[in-house]
């Protein structure tokens, strides 16, 4: 690894994930019981403050299943940041079909974490940062999943800004709804794991960066919302180039476009929306 270029991190949890770190990417720890509840923000954040980050190096923290996801092993993501290094982020996502469909990751949210919007937004008005967050719209260069991003320095002094706040607003504030709990996956984990997840779409519709993109799109609807059709595919990618046109024009004609496509996709199941 050219560590000129990049420095990617896989954490792991136990001995098990740890086996399984991709060739190529650098193990992280995350067991220590001090990071309890906080899944990938602790480490994350523990390394940003015991590290001085060198300017012109992507930096990228991925979770143990990274690749199971997102589909993309070491080697090409590699390749990606060999090849795009004047970029300052470089996405890798998954579910191309929700960044798409939803105004934003917290509508998205709100399918499975009912309550979350509400959450964060307690949160950013607390700390004073002027948003509402049911009048934002992003779209696949400015909103990722799970943390499936990789960045310069600029990028995370500002995203340790967030996290430092929004670890210190939990810890103080026990009422606080970003601490109230959601159901993922048969367990009980709180909403501030998933307020966190959603820091990035925070940052990147705040900050102009030059980021690269991976095909969003091109790889096939996994998720139970749309069925796998070209139709839906179609007006999904439509979907997102109308947000990308109002989010960059404020033109209010372009978001009505897309309120009006989106309501043409067929649903297999209920959805929520703003």
């Amino acid at each position: 690894m050219n560590n000129a270029l990049f420095s990617i991190f896989q954490i792991y949890y136990d001995q098990n994930t740890r086996n399984n770190i991709e060739p190529g990417f650098i193990p992280l720890d995350n067991s220590s019981p001090e990071g309890k509840g906080w899944f990938e923000l602790y480490p994350i954040r523990k390394f940003l403050k015991e590290n001085k980050l060198k300017d012109r190096v992507f930096y990228g923290f991925l979770s143990p299943n990274f690749v199971k996801k997102s589909g993309f092993p070491s080697k090409t993501v590699i390749d990606v940041l060999c090849q795009y290094n004047d970029a300052e982020v470089a996405l890798f996502s998954i579910r191309w079909d929700q960044l798409a469909y939803f105004r934003n990751p917290f509508e998205q949210g709100e399918q499975a974490h009912p309550g979350i919007t509400e959450a964060a937004q307690e949160f950013l008005d607390y700390i004073g940062y002027d948003l509402n967050i049911k009048s934002l719209v992003t779209y696949s260069e400015n909103s990722v999943f799970s943390n499936y991003i990789l960045a310069k320095k600029g990028y995370w002094d500002i995203w340790m800004d967030f996290a430092e706040k929004l670890y210190f607003f939990s810890e103080s504030k026990p009422n606080a709804k970003i601490n109230n709990f959601t159901h993922h996956r048969n367990a009980r984990i709180q909403l501030k794991v998933f307020v966190q997840e959603r820091l990035p779409c925070l940052i990147l519709a705040s900050n102009q960066f030059k980021t690269v993109l991976d095909q969003s799109g091109a790889g096939p609807i996994v998720e139970t919302f749309f069925s796998d059709n070209i139709f839906s595919r179609r007006r999904l990618q439509s979907c997102d180039l109308l947000k990308e046109k109002y989010f960059k024009t404020g033109d209010q004609d372009y978001l009505d476009m897309f309120y009006k496509l989106r309501n043409e996709i067929p649903l297999n199941r209920p959805i929520k929306i703003y």
